[in-house]
């Protein structure tokens, strides 16, 4: 007895599983790599673990939800040539602001020459900044001093000469514009023969109109919406427009418009010490400042959040967001250096399929550490049950070597190129870099670790009248029922079509796993190296029927317990 227990001691030591740390480094390698290919670079490969917990997804309107192009559509004025030619000079020639470009073109169509309004009148200086979105620059026009300003309708309308019902009615149509999901600005001027600059609400202005503007939405926004909230992320919409167009973007795009949140109202929560309760998906008119207290506050209410973004006010909000996202064609310098990943694709639905397919290599790597187990926990209990079933060693160095070296990681490195999981939108997964024990992923383990030690040591009893033939069937079942569990292992669908997706890895790794000890059997000189003998071929299909017993149970098991 002593000397069994040395025996079994000895080759317990040969149990360690010291490849699966190799195993999940090769998976996210690879990994890496299947990104790459989608169009999404990872500077980092823990940042795959990163989008695999990932819970909020924090986007930008501008840049991630539409399109980086603003088009003029529509204008609300008396004199539409008023509108083009103030519009020209409170925005100033040099402008980079994509709204007001896209205004100066559409004025170009309508006067080629409007271009002229800068030499044939003469800049003074810019309107000082008052800290409100209110700008604009003082000109000589005519021997004249105009104040040409621009903003926000809300910001301009009360500081001009308008009726009770031309008020009403500017305040209809742009508040239409708005609930359309455009952006408006509006234009106004007044003669002032002197005056700071600064001093703009004692001015009774004159109103010239407002131009909206939109950007068209990216392709696939909506579905990009949908296969994050499947996976169980959350989007959440930043944005610098009012939050009326913000609505209704969220209601384009399929993001929940219940509470909305301004900048406004975010100032007012920090400055009382108020609770921030993080339960709105539109946060509008916020500052890049406000940008981080909203992630820092997802972050300290436990959520791992990712932010997208291109601009260069955007690099402090993607470097304090656990993962940050950018978009190679339109990024600049510093928040493509504080992004850790990095598209090249900028439609949204991209950063969605890059979530799924990085919760797909996640759940690859929880297959094959499972497997891995199992297979380990299946060689104890078969040596536990070999000390009491037999003198004789089951288990030799050899076998193991066998399993250890080549069998189980065939098996294991064979779950990377499932992508089955894609097909029905990733739901939320539990994680294997969790830093506690997730006791139903060992639970699982070693319950199919269990089984085919079980049954591989119930063959060697049904055989055990000649020990060669018991130690041959015992093999034979084992090998049989750990490929039988990989196979169940691919995907949650039926064993016959998760056989035909399956990648050529995983059908070597299953065919290695059936035939290996087959062959072994069979092949003269070699059988005895490793401690097998020839059996019948009766015994040869009991032997494969038994291991494959336990995962046929197992698999309808699991379906009922699904269908209840």
């Amino acid at each position: 007895m002593l000397l069994s227990a040395f025996r079994a001691v000895s080759l317990g030591l040969c149990f360690i599983p010291t490849g699966i740390s190799s195993i999940i480094r090769y998976y996210y390698t690879k990994g890496s790599s299947e990104l790459i290919k989608s169009g999404a670079v990872v500077k980092s490969l823990d940042d795959i673990e990163k989008l695999n917990s990932l819970s909020v997804l924090c986007v930008e309107k501008e840049g991630a939800i539409s399109k980086n192009r603003l088009e003029v559509r529509g204008i609300y004025a008396r004199s539409e040539e008023l509108l083009y030619k103030v519009a020209a000079l409170a925005c100033g020639q040099n402008t980079t602001d994509p709204a007001e470009r896209a205004l100066m073109v559409k004025a170009t169509f309508f006067d080629e020459k409007i271009s002229n309004v800068y030499t044939e009148n003469k800049f003074i200086e810019n309107l000082a900044d008052s800290g409100d979105t209110i700008s604009g620059a003082l000109w000589e026009v005519g021997g004249d001093k105009i104040y040409c300003i621009k903003g926000a309708p809300e910001q301009i309308l009360p500081m001009c000469r308008l009726s009770g019902d031309a008020l009403l009615a500017a305040q209809k149509r742009y508040q239409d514009y708005y609930e359309s999901g455009c952006t408006v600005i509006a234009f106004a001027c007044v003669e002032a023969s002197s005056g700071e600059l600064d001093k703009t609400i004692g001015f009774s202005y004159i109103f010239v109109g407002f131009a909206a503007f939109s950007a068209p939405l990216r392709d696939s926004v909506s579905t990009a919406v949908k296969t994050c909230r499947k996976a169980g992320v959350r989007v959440v919409m930043l944005t610098e427009e009012n939050p009326s167009v913000a609505v209704s973007t969220g209601k384009m795009i399929g993001i929940s418009t219940d509470e909305v949140i301004t900048g406004a109202e975010i100032e007012r929560i920090r400055q009382n010490g108020a609770e921030f309760d993080c339960n709105a998906n539109i946060y509008a008119k916020i500052s890049p400042e406000q940008k981080l207290y909203i992630i820092d506050r997802f972050k300290k209410n436990g959520e791992v959040v990712a932010m997208t973004g291109t601009r260069p006010t955007d690099a402090e909000a993607l470097d304090e967001a656990n993962i940050g996202i950018t978009i190679s064609a339109h990024s600049v310098g510093s928040a493509c250096e504080a992004a850790d990943i990095v598209m090249n694709d900028d439609n949204f639905l991209a950063i969605a399929q890059t979530i799924s397919c990085a919760r797909q290599i996640h759940r690859n790597i929880k297959r094959a550490v499972s497997l891995i187990l199992s297979g380990y926990i299946g060689m104890i209990v078969l040596v536990i049950f070999n000390l009491f079933l037999s003198e004789s060693v089951i288990l030799n160095p050899p076998i193991i070597a066998l399993v250890t070296m080549l069998i189980l990681p065939l098996l294991a490195v064979g779950y990377a190129e499932g992508k089955a999981d894609m097909e029905y939108g990733m739901p939320p997964s539990e994680f294997v870099a969790e830093r506690k024990l997730n006791f139903r992923f060992i639970g699982k383990s070693v319950l199919v670790g269990v089984l085919s030690g079980l049954v591989a040591a119930a063959s060697y009893g049904l055989n055990s009248v000649n020990t060669s033939n018991g130690i041959s069937c015992a093999l034979l079942t084992y090998f049989c029922c750990t490929a039988a569990f990989a196979v169940l292992g691919q995907s949650d669908d039926s064993p016959f079509r998760t056989l035909k997706i399956a990648g050529n890895l995983a059908k070597i790794g299953i065919a290695a796993a059936v035939l290996a000890p087959i062959l072994l059997c069979y092949i003269p000189f070699v059988n005895t190296s490793f401690g097998l003998f020839p059996i019948n071929f009766l015994a040869l299909i009991a032997s494969l029927l038994t291991g494959v017993f336990p995962a046929i149970v197992y698999y309808f098991i699991k379906r009922v317990i699904r269908i209840r």
